[in-house]
């Protein structure tokens, strides 16, 4: 804050912009031929209105086509956490899958039947990463080794 001359200081000053965020249910994902008789609770989504909300919005101008074209789609909260459920469970599965088809093929490929992995330390020493001597790789003997080893990095690339 900056001192007046007269030793008061002057009231804050803000710079302010307003942002409009048209929010609109998505239509639910079509799964097959016909959804009609699906009974998910987010399969009919039903917009209400009451008549002063719609004159309220239209008075202040409101661009019914951008709302209903470019609204933002949202779920629920309950659904939001269902998605990421199925969405967990598919990934780890397919992580295990991955894992235990690295670890047939290290098995049947080479003469030795364990798999590798690059050392998490790999690039470490002078000069930063992947910039010093590259140490030896680490072997893992165990199934449940290899799926952590997998379920771990799968974690970090999503980062």
């Amino acid at each position: 804050q900056q001192q007046q001359q007269g030793g008061g200081e002057e009231p804050p000053e803000f710079l302010v912009r307003k942002y409009n965020f048209y929010l609109f249910a998505p239509p639910p994902p079509t799964t097959g031929y016909n959804n009609s008789n699906s009974n998910d609770a987010n399969a009919t989504r039903e917009v209400v209105l009451n008549p002063s909300t719609i004159q309220f919005l239209n008075k202040h101008n409101m661009d019914w086509n951008k709302w209903t074209r470019e609204g933002v789609p949202f779920v629920t909260v309950d659904r939001a956490a269902e998605i990421l459920d199925s969405f967990k469970t598919r990934h780890d599965r397919l992580e295990e899958e991955e894992a235990a088809s690295r670890l047939a093929k290290a098995g049947s490929g080479s003469s030795s039947s364990n798999a590798a992995v690059d050392g998490a330390g790999a690039g470490g020493g002078e000069g930063g990463p992947n910039k010093g001597p590259r140490r030896d790789r680490v072997r893992l003997t165990r199934a449940d080794d290899v799926a952590f080893v997998a379920r771990t990095m799968a974690g970090l690339r999503e980062w």
